[in-house]
């Protein structure tokens, strides 16, 4: 156990939320004699280490999550189930955490309240041991609290992309406090224990990270599994852009783009992800047009800036740098200033040349690809429009859909990604050349990343 001074501003934060609810500010209704004693020890002890200045970090870990969870069963009990009671339909829009179903096995959940250094040691057994062995949150901590690579944070503080990227090759990993019922993230409403929960899910998605000696199945796993790396990446993206492109927008897509790369996927799987776009610059774009057509109510209106030409442009840059941060050169500023300026007078002007090809024809060519795709087998997928093998090097996306089930969007159009994808076929190609009866720009517009990559494999 040691002193993690950050951790004061969580431990006065608290305090004050204990304070709100004893003053029955917080909730509508007067709290339970079982609840109001599990609050009163967890007044105790979080006071005991705010006044001495000492924030121990598991046992403020320990109080902060114990908070949540009594913030959890209340909030439950007097908000949540009574509305999903009256209004069923919320029940597959708001997430709350599985708690026990009975009187007493609740009552006993409380009793162990605050979860102590003692509860968080593997040796030590509570008399309800058996409620504590199903517990989610209380197998996370006895899994990471000992873990010396990875620094957990429990935090009121509001984060955004740009604080994910900027820590991202930290051994930190925040954990989501709140005062509110319930919250937005990942697009859907959570209750505050199933808020934080999914930032321990995303701790749990990425055990790897900073594991010294640690080989990946592939080598982009063992490169973003490196902590050095990681920086060095996000770096790259954000700090080191050539003055060559400074006319350009390329904010906040690179942002994204690197959020999806260090914090949205493990490890593990960027590389399957990228195959499955079709290339980097595929998958990038699939990455920076979804935050504005499909899942805009995951991000901030900052993050949902920008024009679809932007953040294309942005995704070509990205899947430039990408394969110069994998290569074995240094980045040096003399490097990315030769990129930048092949970039500006090679890899843009192609870009340009098929997104003017692309708005002067969009209509026609979205026509032409719901032709040639496959329609959705299941019923409730029946008006999305999917690529299938005409379609080349695995690219897979819906080019369009009538309607998104799980927001509520109409007219989803994926025509620029599908056309992207589409210039890798020579067969696709002569197909938009006829349907437009104009010729294509030349080139896929992004040769120059993928010449790269074939130089790096060789």
């Amino acid at each position: 156990e040691f002193v993690f001074q950050p951790l004061l501003t969580t431990l006065e934060n608290m305090q004050v939320l204990i304070r709100h609810i004893q003053d029955g500010l917080q909730f509508p209704e007067p709290l339970t004699e079982e609840e109001a004693a599990a609050l009163a020890r967890l007044q105790a002890q979080t006071t005991a280490l705010a006044t001495a200045k000492t924030p121990y970090y598991k046992r403020t870990v320990g109080l902060a999550l114990s908070l949540t969870l009594l913030c959890e069963m209340v909030t439950q009990r007097q908000i949540l189930l009574p509305l999903l009671a009256e209004q069923p339909k919320l029940k597959s829009r708001i997430g709350i955490t599985e708690l026990p179903g009975g009187q007493a096995d609740r009552a006993a959940l409380l009793a162990t309240l605050p979860w102590t250094s003692s509860l968080l040691d593997r040796q030590e057994k509570s008399d309800n041991q058996s409620l504590l062995d199903t517990n989610y949150e209380h197998g996370v901590l006895l899994d990471i609290l000992d873990d010396q690579t990875r620094l957990v944070f429990p935090s009121f503080h509001p984060l955004t992309t740009s604080h994910f990227c900027r820590f991202a090759h930290c051994p930190l990993y925040p954990v989501g406090l709140t005062t509110d019922y319930a919250l937005s993230a990942d697009g859907v409403m959570m209750s505050p224990m199933d808020f934080a929960q999914h930032d321990l899910n995303h701790m749990r998605d990425i055990p790897k990270v900073g594991k010294i000696g640690f080989q990946g199945a592939t080598p982009v796993e063992s490169l973003l599994c490196s902590r050095a790396r990681r920086l060095a990446l996000c770096q790259l993206l954000l700090d080191a852009t050539p003055e060559s492109l400074a006319a350009l927008t390329l904010e906040p897509a690179l942002h994204l783009i690197l959020f999806e790369l260090l914090h949205e996927i493990p490890p593990s799987s960027v590389s399957w992800r990228i195959q499955v776009a079709g290339s980097p610059f595929l998958f990038f774009l699939e990455t920076v047009t979804r935050v504005r057509r499909e899942i805009w109510a995951n991000y901030s209106p900052d993050d949902r800036r920008g024009t679809d030409r932007e953040r294309t442009e942005a995704a070509l840059w990205a899947a430039r740098l990408w394969t110069v941060w994998q290569g074995t050169d240094p980045a040096t500023p003399e490097l990315l200033h030769e990129h930048g300026q092949a970039f500006m007078r090679r890899d843009l002007p192609g870009l340009r040349a098929h997104l003017n090809f692309l708005d002067k024809h969009w209509g026609t060519l979205r026509q032409l690809f719901v032709e040639i795709c496959s329609r959705g087998a299941s019923d409730k997928n029946r008006n999305a429009f999917d690529t299938n093998e005409a379609w080349p090097q695995e690219a897979s996306l819906t080019v369009f859909q009538h309607r998104l089930e799980n927001t509520g969007l109409c007219h989803l159009d994926n025509t620029d990604r599908a056309y992207f994808a589409a210039l890798h076929s020579p067969t696709l190609r002569q197909l938009m050349e006829t349907a437009t009866g104009e010729d294509l720009p030349p080139g896929t517009a992004e040769e120059a990343c993928l010449a790269q990559d074939d130089a790096m494999a060789s």
